[in-house]
């Protein structure tokens, strides 16, 4: 009869045209299993263009309980070619989990680097945390790269804990490899990590955006979080127009779609709304917040400056409803604001401090932020812009 365990096996829920030839190694498995569904075996096909099938789940158990009693350990090895299967289809999403799956986890770090960025600016941003969780320290260390992606995601999710142990991994590690998600070089990606997390001060977050930012040149991925990372540095400098200039650059450099640079657009309407400028500042705040909409971006620690200025702008022009709604969104994300990304929340001091009810609010962040042992980040009387880059 029909193998149906040697075409089905390879563990997927819908099976498209050549998946089912390149993990069962049956030339004529999509065939066979046209005649399957035909023959009302437990296999239905999918409606579209192409064909595709899926499968009952009481087959699907079956057959995995028969698969591991005939071939006992040949998982791995079928993970795997379904895995390379969707790579080569562009299915970068399924070929990560299937090679997570396969418990190869070089492999699946280089994948999961190099889907990382457009993964979190798609909004994907728990798909993505999942993914990071399925790495042990041997293995990030083993892939700094990886390591420096985790520590933001970490950083930006609330979870300041892993995103100082990540950032411990990426300062004791060496790599001379080539970054899998586009960064010019391991030290160009920590360096940027440095000076997004401040965890030595001002001067040295000027330092190191500022060799990221010549490392990350036009056509970069990273350019636009480089030059944001500048930006803040040079606001905790005291240098307001240098920033302005820096996310102006900033935005310029985001590829389109999806949600790049709202954080720079959210930025630069802060810096408009210091200088008096409202008319710029509701600009830059509508953009923002467009962009976070777009991919419906869920919660993150930089999302809270967004909703900040949008309630801010709102509030100006006499809107009052729409601004309790923005700072209704700015409250329920900003537990996730942590010492992790300490400028966050030096920009939300300076932008919500202006609503009267909420300063209780505030203190409080404050305060928790001191408990924490990780003070904001401040101009210290050594602070200087010269010097050379910590390695």
């Amino acid at each position: 009869g029909v193998r149906l365990d040697l075409v089905l096996r390879e563990l997927v829920d819908v099976l498209e045209p050549g998946i089912a030839e390149a993990v069962s190694a049956l030339p004529d498995a999509t065939e066979r299993l046209r005649r399957l569904a035909h023959a009302n075996l437990l296999v239905g096909e999918l409606p579209g263009k192409a064909p595709s099938y899926r499968y009952h789940h009481l087959l699907r158990d079956y057959l995995e309980a028969d698969l591991e009693r005939r071939e006992p350990g040949s998982r791995p090895e079928l993970h795997r070619r379904a895995s390379a299967w969707y790579l080569d289809a562009g299915q970068p999403e399924l070929a990560i989990e299937h090679s997570i799956a396969s418990g190869d986890t070089d492999a699946a770090a280089i994948l999961v680097e190099g889907a990382s960025l457009r993964t979190y600016l798609l909004g994907h941003g728990d798909r993505l945390t999942r993914w990071l969780r399925a790495f042990d320290d041997e293995a990030f260390t083993r892939r700094p790269t990886l390591a420096v992606g985790a520590a933001m995601v970490f950083a930006l999710s609330g979870r300041p804990d892993e995103a100082e142990r990540m950032a411990d991994i990426v300062e004791r590690s060496r790599f001379d490899g080539v970054p899998a998600n586009g960064w010019a070089s391991f030290e160009s990606a920590r360096s940027t990590l440095r000076a997004v997390m401040v965890r030595r001060g001002a001067a040295d977050a000027f330092r190191n955006a500022s060799a990221a930012v010549e490392a990350e040149r036009a056509g970069s991925p990273w350019r636009t979080l480089a030059l944001e990372a500048l930006a803040q540095a040079d606001l905790m400098l005291g240098d307001a127009a240098a920033a302005d200039t820096a996310l102006a650059e900033a935005v310029d450099a985001a590829p389109p779609g999806g949600s790049y640079a709202f954080y720079a657009l959210a930025l630069r309407a802060s810096i408009a709304m210091g200088r008096g400028d409202w008319e710029r500042a509701a600009e830059h705040a509508r953009e923002s917040h467009r962009r976070i909409e777009r991919v419906k971006l869920g919660a993150v620690a930089s999302t809270v400056l967004v909703h900040a200025v949008a309630a801010r702008v709102a509030i100006h022009h006499g809107d009052l409803a729409h601004g309790r709604e923005e700072l209704v969104h700015a409250q329920l994300a900003r537990p996730l604001a942590s010492h992790a990304l300490p400028t966050v929340i030096v920009a939300l001091l300076e932008i919500l401090d202006l609503f009267l009810g909420h300063v209780e609010g505030l203190a409080g962040l404050l305060a928790a932020q001191l408990e924490s042992g990780h003070p904001l980040p401040a101009l210290d009387d050594g602070d200087q812009r010269d010097g050379d880059v910590i390695q």
